[in-house]
């Protein structure tokens, strides 16, 4: 509160403030935390996975793991391939918009001849 803090004279509180302050703190209600962790028992010890135990893991358990980032290399690739399409068909389409875009500004302009078409002509 800042009436709390306000100071009167070199360092002194006036005596209204310091029985106000007082007061306050008489009103409090503290709520006490305890540690929780310290009041539960301790629990079984917490084991290593079987990795951590030096124990091999069987042929299968390997197939399994193959098979697992096979699957995932080939989600990779297809996420890939699919924001590879998704950049060239956005820089396609604001190519084009832009053609459109000139296009349309040179009609309302009134000008002629605003898409000129591209033919191969032999040479003469």
């Amino acid at each position: 509160m800042a009436l709390a803090t306000l100071k009167v004279g070199p360092g002194r509180a006036t005596p209204h403030l310091i029985s106000a302050e007082k007061e306050r703190r008489k009103n409090m209600t503290v709520i006490p935390f305890r540690d929780r962790r310290l009041a539960r028992p301790p629990g079984r010890p917490v084991e290593p996975p079987p990795a951590l135990k030096n124990q091999q893991a069987s042929a299968a358990a390997a197939a399994e793991d193959a098979e697992f980032y096979r699957v995932r290399a080939r989600q990779n690739w297809a996420v890939l391939a699919l924001i590879v399409a998704l950049v060239v068909g956005g820089a396609w389409l604001i190519e084009r918009l832009a053609a459109f875009s000139r296009a349309v500004a040179c009609y309302e302009f009134g000008h002629r001849n605003c898409m000129p078409l591209k033919i191969d002509l032999p040479p003469r």
